[in-house]
C-alpha cells in the first residue's frame, strides 16, 4: 500500500513537471498552491480505504470523513473569505481560467514533507498549525521504497533540450524520480521570471 502511495505521488509530481512547459496546453494549473498537498492527501485517503475491513467504496467514505475531521475544515463563508484575501496575491480574478497569469504563485515543494500553505493574517488560520504529510519513503520493515521498484518516463517532446540536459542520462536515458529535484529548480527558477507569473510566483 505504501509503495503503491509512492508512485501514485510520483505520477502526480510528474504530471506538475510536465505541464508548465509550453506545448502541454496545461501551463496555467502547473504547481497550483493546493496541488501537491491535495495529490499526497489522496494517497493517504486510498491507502486508508485499502486497510478498511469494508468495501473500497465504504472505506473512501470514511477515509475521507476522517481525514476532513482531522484537517478542520471552514465554513463556506471562510473559505471564500480566504479566495479573496489572496485575491490578487495567489490567483487573479480573470475571465479566462485557464489563462497564463490566472495563477500568481506557485507551490513548488513537491518532495519530502509536504505543507499547505496557510493565509497570513487570515483570522481562521491564526494560531492554527498547518496539517504536514511526508512522501512515504520507508516499507513495513523500514525498508528503502526506492529500492522496490523502478519508474521511468520517455523523454516527452514539450520538454527543451536544456531542460533533458538537467536529468541524470542528460536525455540519453529515460527520466527517473531521480531526476525531479533538478527539474522542479529549472520550473521554480523560469516561474520567477517576469514574463510568467511575477517576481513572487513560488512565494507563500
Amino acid at each position: 500500500i505504501v509503495l503503491g502511495q509512492r508512485i501514485a505521488y510520483e505520477l502526480a509530481v510528474w504530471h506538475e513537471i510536465i505541464t508548465w512547459f509550453p506545448g502541454s496546453g496545461q501551463r496555467y494549473s502547473s504547481f497550483s498552491p493546493e496541488d501537491n498537498f491535495s495529490n499526497l492527501l489522496g494517497t493517504y485517503m486510498g491507502a486508508d480505504a485499502l486497510r478498511s475491513p469494508k468495501s473500497f467504496e465504504d472505506g473512501a467514505v470514511d477515509a475521507i470523513a476522517d481525514w476532513l475531521t482531522k484537517l478542520k475544515p471552514s465554513p463556506k463563508k471562510e473559505t471564500l473569505d480566504a479566495f479573496a484575501a489572496v485575491k490578487g496575491r495567489w490567483w487573479n480574478d480573470t475571465l479566462n481560467p485557464v489563462a497564463s497569469d490566472a495563477v500568481l504563485r506557485r507551490q513548488f515543494d513537491a518532495l519530502g514533507t509536504i505543507t499547505p500553505w496557510q493565509v497570513s493574517g487570515f483570522a481562521p488560520c491564526s494560531g492554527e498549525t498547518a496539517v504536514s504529510l511526508d512522501v512515504p519513503s520507508k516499507g513495513p520493515a523500514n525498508e528503502n521504497l526506492t529500492t522496490l521498484y523502478s519508474l521511468e518516463f520517455g523523454i516527452p517532446s514539450v520538454l527543451p533540450v536544456a531542460v533533458v540536459a538537467l536529468t541524470g542520462g542528460g536525455g540519453l536515458s529515460p527520466i527517473t524520480p531521480a531526476d525531479f529535484p533538478a527539474l522542479i529548480t529549472h520550473v521554480r527558477s523560469d516561474a520567477k521570471k517576469p514574463a510568467n507569473f511575477g517576481p513572487d510566483a513560488d512565494k507563500p
